[in-house]
Parts: C-alpha cells; sequence; structure tokens
C-alpha cells in the first residue's frame, strides 16, 4: 500500500471570481449511474492509478472545462454515490475571472456562475452547498443585490407571453424554473410571464 491510498478518492474544485459568484455545474438528471443527478454541483472526479487528489483535479478540472487554474485545498466532505456508498472528496478552491458560457461542457449540462445568496434557490448538490457555505464562513464575498420587486403596477390579469427563441442550428433558449413558482415549478420552459400594465409586446421585453 502506498500513502496515496490514504487520500480521499474523490476530487472537486470550487473556482470563484472578484464578484463572490461560483461557478457550477448543473448535472444530468437522466444518468442514474452519476452522483446527484439534476443537481448544481462543482467540477471534479475520482483519483485515477496512482495519481494524489491534486493530480486529480487538475486532470478533471482540464477535462471538463478546459482550464488550469491553480488550486489550493480548502476542506474534506462525505458524500453518498449513486449505490448508496459513501465517498469523501477532498475539495480545492481556486479563481477564475472567464465567461462560464464559453466553457466546453463534454459531461452534464451546463455551467453558470451565481453570487452565494442565489445558491438558496437553486437544486443544488448537498455536498457543494456545503463547501459553499463553508468558503463564505471563511472568505466572505459580497450579498447579492435584492430582486427588484414590482409596486403599484401589478394587477390582476389573465394575458401570458412567452417568448421561443431559437439559433439557427436549432438549439432553443429555456429556464429551469424554481421548485417553488406557482406555474411548472422544476420545469425547464420559454422565457415567459404576465402582462402588468403594458401591452403584450412591452411585457415580453421586461420579461425577457
Amino acid at each position: 500500500m502506498t500513502a496515496l491510498s490514504t487520500e480521499p478518492p474523490g476530487t472537486a474544485a470550487l473556482l470563484v471570481n472578484s464578484r463572490g459568484e461560483y461557478l457550477l455545474h448543473l448535472r444530468d438528471a437522466n444518468k442514474p449511474w452519476i452522483c446527484d443527478p439534476g443537481t448544481w454541483s462543482i467540477p471534479g472526479g475520482d483519483r485515477e492509478g496512482t495519481e494524489s487528489c491534486r493530480q486529480a483535479v487538475e486532470r478533471e478540472l482540464y477535462e471538463e472545462t478546459g482550464l488550469r487554474v491553480p488550486v489550493e485545498p480548502l476542506t474534506v466532505v462525505d458524500t453518498h454515490g449513486p449505490d448508496g456508498g459513501q465517498s469523501r472528496i477532498q475539495v480545492y478552491v481556486g479563481a477564475w475571472e472567464g465567461d462560464a458560457g464559453t466553457l466546453p461542457c463534454p459531461e452534464g449540462i451546463m455551467f453558470r456562475w451565481f453570487d452565494a445568496e442565489t445558491t438558496a434557490w437553486l437544486t443544488m448538490c448537498p455536498w457543494t452547498a456545503e463547501v459553499i457555505a463553508l468558503h463564505r464562513r471563511s472568505a466572505p464575498v459580497p450579498a447579492a443585490k435584492p430582486p427588484r420587486v414590482g409596486g403599484s403596477r401589478a394587477r390582476l390579469n389573465v394575458l401570458g407571453v412567452h417568448l421561443h427563441l431559437q439559433r439557427e442550428d436549432g438549439r432553443i433558449l429555456l429556464g429551469l424554473r424554481h421548485p417553488d413558482v406557482a406555474f411548472a415549478g422544476r420545469t425547464w420552459h420559454f422565457l415567459a410571464g404576465h402582462c402588468e400594465t403594458e401591452g403584450a409586446l412591452a411585457c415580453l421585453i421586461r420579461e425577457a
């Protein structure tokens, strides 16, 4: 047995930008063999062969994002695999300032930046939420600006608008709705909303 065998089998990388946002990865919801399907998490994976945790996280980060970012150890967390077995993950932290939308995504669905407050509204991988909470305690990040809430403009109205955006390659823009909303929670949907005091076109622009 080598000393490497005492290291956690799993690794992950928490990337943070100067605005205090975290780079999260949406896992595929339809692959039962992956851990925490359908949740927002962070890139990473298991050690291979005689790799150290650092070697593994650098390789996994490059394979999943194309990035080579200096990282430092942050914490070790416990997690449960798709078979229910318990495992451990060595989590590293690093800084990156790029556009999440430009990253390749060979595994999962997409990468996006989220501020710390918004993560409370996401369907989060449990151990990733734990890691973000730990990082916030050790390195506080700026609080998110509260959402702008309409005042007296809102009125009862049954007219709704939906925006269908489609690229030339056939891909359609959809948004994943929050689980607590009154309509179509936890589903992918067009940009949409109800008219307030404006016309349908103005409402569509506002909602978008």
